[in-house]
């Protein structure tokens, strides 16, 4: 997922505010079903157990994991 072939981790732009390596939640739902055969809610189900594992997290720390256009980062890019 986070490698060559996986979902885009950038530099994102929102009111102004740069979060820089993330990924939005909703690409991440396309690739798991597309990618591991998932669908949408147990596309869902796997980012909320990423972040329960601590494996990801919302940039604020203020959402759980969704399917929408919310920003979410993996621990080992925080810098």
């Amino acid at each position: 997922m986070r490698h060559v072939g996986g979902i885009k981790i950038k530099d994102r732009n929102y009111k102004f505010k740069i979060y820089p390596k993330c990924f939005i939640g909703q690409e991440a739902v396309e690739w798991f079903c597309a990618n591991l055969g998932l669908s949408t809610q147990q596309a869902i189900r796997l980012g909320q157990r990423l972040i329960d594992e601590k494996w990801i997290h919302h940039v604020l720390d203020q959402q759980n994991f969704a399917n929408d256009f919310l920003f979410y980062r993996f621990y080992w890019d925080e810098s």
